[in-house]
């Protein structure tokens, strides 16, 4: 399957590179990425593994892409589902939810298969 970097000329792959390299960089020691609103790191973590899977980093080929993947796992509750409170954008870390949030769940899910998370249970 192609990359997005294989479909462009030199001058749009080196802003594509640029961009991965960023992500790069943005990733947090744990694992996960901040975004800048409520639920902050299911969300920026989805979108930062969508981005990389199209630059051809996955969970087989990349560290920043497995690290992304344990870190989400990590998060992981007990029913399967995910809850991260809007509390994390004022805080910076992950903040657990009272409840599983069906939304998040999705995010984390589309993160994970993104990566092509080699463990579906």
């Amino acid at each position: 399957m192609p990359t997005i970097r294989s479909l462009f000329n030199y001058p749009c792959r080196r802003t594509i590179d640029g961009a991965i390299k960023y992500l790069h960089n943005a990733q947090k020691p744990e694992g996960g990425w901040v975004g800048s609103w409520g639920i902050c790191f299911t969300y920026a973590t989805q979108f930062a593994l969508e981005s990389l899977s199209l630059g051809g980093e996955t969970y087989e080929t990349s560290e920043y892409s497995r690290r992304a993947c344990e870190f989400l796992i990590s998060k992981q509750r007990t029913d399967g589902g995910w809850g991260e409170s809007y509390k994390s954008c004022e805080v910076i870390k992950w903040v657990e939810h009272e409840r599983t949030q069906v939304v998040q769940t999705c995010w984390a899910a589309m993160a994970l298969m993104y990566a092509r998370y080699p463990h579906p249970e």
